[in-house]
């Protein structure tokens, strides 16, 4: 941070951060400004030294902001917060906290972006920088048409049926909003939103094969990103794959709570082993366990019955067999073949 010259866009959450990041950098890139996409999202922020660069589009992780001390962006985004890397902050509350830090370094003259979700966890009045809320005084949707709410006047931006990418509709509108704030013109964000191409490893279906339908979510490290995956697919008969490296997250409610169209869990490695204790603790029967992502894959292969889709969505890290997400969803993959 101390040796970059350019304004400062950074984004967290628990979920969408990197689509998020990604779909800002997009926009901007594309509506003329010199933007680097930079951070937790794969490129040092460290590189911002290089070349000639108008602004940072920064992801920022909890272990990132637990220790910051001079971080300053100019708009910063805090998009959602839900129980994730435990083993690590050791209480939510810790958690919750280190995301709050993205604002520690704000002034009046600054931008935060927030949804109304977030406000339930922290008092954002302590914030110090001009609040802008999603859903509601910020950027909203009013009667399926998307409003900007900027220094007392409301911007018309466009239909929701316009919005043509599958990302989570609180994500593309804080990529919209904080567009506008740094001074992109409404006309540009929506020439250049849709023509966004969305990451890989994030609800991509991979094949379907005597009628079943495979799914790969590897990017969901988490409950509530593997939550958001089975809404999607609320009509379909799913088999779900759960595990990875255990981060201590508490599945007691999901499973006592699980929706009625998933028909078995397969569950894998360390996380999978505490997983299926917590079924067994419940009477939930429709499981089976394996060591290794390789057996389980090989499993829903060769067993799952047609007509089932089957959602890899592990809700843990990938840091138990694989060096990343990205790693495990071409593991994945390949394993299907």
């Amino acid at each position: 941070y101390m040796f970059c010259n350019a304004r400062i866009i950074a984004v967290t959450g628990t979920n969408g951060k990197t689509t998020t990041a990604k779909l800002i950098h997009h926009i901007l890139k594309n509506s003329g400004a010199k933007a680097q996409l930079l951070g937790n999202v794969g490129t040092p922020f460290s590189n911002i030294y290089k070349g000639d660069t108008d602004v940072a589009v920064v992801e920022v992780s909890s272990f990132q902001l637990e220790a910051i001390e001079h971080f300053h962006p100019e708009i910063a985004i805090l998009l959602n917060i839900a129980p994730d890397h435990i083993e690590r902050h050791k209480t939510f509350e810790n958690y919750v906290n280190a995301k709050f830090e993205i604002f520690k370094n704000q002034q009046c003259y600054d931008k935060c972006i927030v949804t109304r979700d977030v406000c339930k966890y922290k008092n954002i009045d302590d914030v110090n920088a001009e609040i802008y809320c999603i859903g509601a005084n910020g950027i909203n949707i009013e009667n399926n048409v998307v409003y900007i709410y900027y220094n007392q006047e409301k911007y018309e931006v466009c239909n929701v049926k316009d919005i043509r990418i599958n990302s989570c509709i609180d994500n593309v509108l804080a990529s919209i909003l904080a567009c506008f704030l740094y001074g992109i013109a409404i006309r540009d964000i929506m020439q250049n939103l849709n023509t966004f191409v969305e990451p890989e490893h994030r609800l991509q279906v991979v094949k379907s094969d005597n009628g079943v339908t495979y799914i790969n979510d590897s990017k969901a490290t988490n409950i509530h990103a593997m939550e958001y995956a089975v809404n999607k697919l609320a009509n379909s008969k799913l088999c779900l794959m759960l595990g990875g490296y255990d981060k201590k997250l508490d599945f007691n409610r999901f499973i006592l709570n699980m929706p009625n169209n998933i028909t078995e869990l397969v569950l894998f490695s360390d996380a999978g082993y505490r997983i299926s204790k917590m079924c067994k603790k419940h009477g939930f029967k429709n499981f089976v366990y394996f060591k290794t992502l390789a057996e389980a894959t090989s499993y829903v292969k060769n067993n799952v019955q047609s007509g089932t889709t089957v959602l890899f969505s592990p809700a843990n890290s990938s840091f138990d067999e694989f060096t990343s997400y990205k790693e495990r969803g071409e593991f994945f993959i390949n394993n299907l073949r």
